[in-house]
């Protein structure tokens, strides 16, 4: 009687590190099958913050231009320095590119737009899951009146 329970012991010593084994091989599974999918938002959350940083600045320097735009008197090259100021805090100056149409005379229409490649702004994280920029470019347009 003594013999049987001792075998009934190590027989439910063996199936729990069976069930243990198993278990471990299930969570296993599971991390590999989810660690890329929440890798992937981790770096698209990332990527997607920088981005919306880079285009504040971006909106912000259109702006600017433009208001320097509207005075009288001021030449292309003072309202690209006044777009590339506001780039300065996001050191996106060297890749900005910025178009002036209108305003001839007084209450005519100014628009200024400024474009900053999407590269210069944040790295390209999600390339290695096949979601790359290309050649995207984060762009923004503020017009207002000539004075």
């Amino acid at each position: 009687m003594g013999l049987m329970k001792n075998q009934d012991v190590k027989v439910e010593k063996l199936r729990a590190n069976r069930r243990r084994r198993r278990l471990g091989a299930v969570v296993t599974m599971e991390l590999l099958l989810v660690l890329p999918i929440v890798l992937a938002l981790l770096l698209g959350l990332v990527e997607f913050s920088m981005l919306w940083i880079a285009r504040q600045h971006v909106q912000e320097s259109a702006r600017s231009a433009c208001r320097v735009a509207t005075f009288c008197g001021n030449n292309p090259a003072a309202v690209t320095e006044a777009a590339q100021l506001a780039l300065r805090k996001q050191s996106l100056v060297q890749n900005a590119q910025v178009l002036i149409r209108g305003g001839q005379f007084s209450g005519d229409l100014v628009a200024v737009r400024v474009a900053v490649p999407m590269r210069a702004a944040a790295p390209d994280l999600l390339s290695m899951f096949g979601l790359g920029f290309g050649q995207a470019e984060i762009a923004a347009e503020a017009v207002m009146r000539k004075e």
